[in-house]
């Protein structure tokens, strides 16, 4: 089974809108995959006086592959009722609850019902790497994988990596399980050859585990990120490589190239500029964003991830993650070692916020599930143990992974290429400058109007 959202309602007071407000979270969530309702009566329908009923919690559970049985079987028990959003590694997602959540290793968003105490428990896990927002009125309390799931009830929040609420008839609280700076208490490994060795075995385990669903798609730039991933799950069974560009870009003429000596098929779709504008309303209304950034670096995610769903895809690895991890941006080399040490760090920490919500939303908006392998438990850790000098040396980004590379047998030319952000190197972020201008306003502003039109906010 393959768990790719959540959502619930827990009331304070009957209410017939928990049955309005339910039928509206599956709606505007079907692209995250087949739904299944529970309840305390562990039902699975959602048109019955039943779920009126006072204090009685709505469960629903997201996903590709699954169904009412598999599910009773594997997330529900006497005195309990699990949903996830993702994957825990080290243990039964039953098994989960306050005491354990810590040791939890995986990419998760999970909601937990005790029936016995009438108590809703829901996580994120310590990266954040799976989205979840909640909402609240006087009468209920509710949570999804996306804010457009409730956002017309309630003002939705964010609810913080690392942290928890905990709902019960009285109320709830949300609080931090997680702190990000004990990650930072470990101690360094200055072991180059061993944080090489060690890496290595990481990134092949990481992939591993990201194709024990079946064979993924490879969101494909040709780049250091995502050849390398690429080399690593042909090694697990054969896959092809996707990748979009506007004719001339850089990715249109380097990814082939890579591709080539990377030995793999290449699906390589053109992107015409006339279609360009309405993939940005796709990729606003997707995002819930605003910010011309998030847009320009999403929309030809969003426009790749269609392309690996029109190909029968449900599963895509990508290489979100290692830029932040390993030193890939180029803003790193004008850094001091102190400034660059305290960017690094922050960078890892606001990686939900900054990109991985964006890239889900995206994704999902595809019903592509998206899963990047270098954003294991035991490669954040790792990463955060080494020394920068083994990130940026000698002008060098990224330079332990280009070092695991060779020793893989990526080929130099690849290992070589220098960086080039996706929104640059497709050709779309100057396309869209090219529109905002013809419509005489700068990009941000020709964001926020698209924005306001679709949310009907400023």
């Amino acid at each position: 089974m393959i768990y790719t959202g959540v959502a619930g309602i827990y009331q304070y007071s009957p209410s017939r809108d928990i049955i309005k407000i339910t039928k509206t979270l599956i709606r505007n969530l079907s692209h995250r995959g087949t739904s299944i309702v529970a309840s305390c009566k562990d039902e699975a329908h959602v048109d019955t006086e039943e779920f009126t009923e006072y204090g009685a919690p709505i469960l629903v559970q997201f996903g590709f592959d699954i169904d009412i049985g598999s599910f009773r079987q594997t997330n529900t028990s006497s005195d309990r009722i699990i949903v996830m959003d993702g994957r825990i590694y080290n243990m039964s997602p039953l098994k989960v609850d306050k005491a354990k959540i810590r040791e939890a290793s995986g990419y998760f968003s999970i909601a937990i019902y005790d029936k016995k105490k009438n108590r809703l428990e829901v996580y994120r896990d310590f990266l954040g790497r799976r989205p979840l927002f909640y909402g609240y009125n006087s009468k209920v309390f509710v949570f999804a994988s996306e804010a457009k799931g409730f956002r017309e009830f309630m003002k939705p929040k964010r609810l913080p990596p690392g942290s928890m609420i905990i709902i019960e008839e009285d109320g709830f609280s949300v609080e931090e399980y997680y702190e990000f700076e004990s990650l930072l208490e470990a101690p360094s490994i200055t072991d180059f050859s061993k944080c090489v060795s060690l890496l290595e075995d990481m990134l092949r385990t990481s992939v591993g585990r990201s194709m024990e669903d079946g064979s993924p798609a490879i969101m494909f730039s040709g780049g250091l990120d995502s050849s390398t991933l690429a080399h690593i799950a042909h090694e697990f069974s054969d896959v092809e490589l996707f990748s979009i560009a506007i004719p001339e870009s850089r990715d249109y003429i380097w990814a082939k190239r890579a591709a080539e000596l990377l030995g793999m098929r290449l699906n390589l779709r053109i992107v015409k500029e006339e279609e360009i504008e309405e993939y940005i309303y796709k990729t606003i209304r997707a995002t819930e964003e605003k910010d011309p950034l998030k847009i320009m670096i999403g929309t030809p995610i969003y426009i790749v991830c269609e392309f690996i769903h029109d190909s029968g895809y449900k599963i895509a690895l990508a290489g979100q993650g290692a830029d932040e991890l390993f030193g890939g941006y180029a803003k790193y080399l004008r850094m001091t070692k102190e400034e660059l040490s305290k960017a690094l760090i922050e960078d890892v920490r606001s990686l939900a916020e900054k990109n991985l919500e964006r890239d889900d939303n995206v994704a999902m908006a595809n019903s592509v599930d998206l899963r990047t392998p270098y954003l294991s438990d035991e490669i954040i850790k790792l990463a955060l143990r080494m020394p920068i000098e083994f990130k940026v040396r000698n002008g060098i980004r990224k330079y332990i992974l280009r070092r695991v590379a060779m020793k893989m047998g990526v080929p130099r030319e690849i290992v070589n290429m220098e960086k080039k952000a996706i929104q640059y190197s497709t050709g779309i972020a100057k396309h869209i400058g090219k529109i905002a201008k013809k419509r005489k306003m700068s990009i941000a502003e020709y964001v926020s109007k698209i924005y306001a039109e679709i949310w009907g906010e400023d």
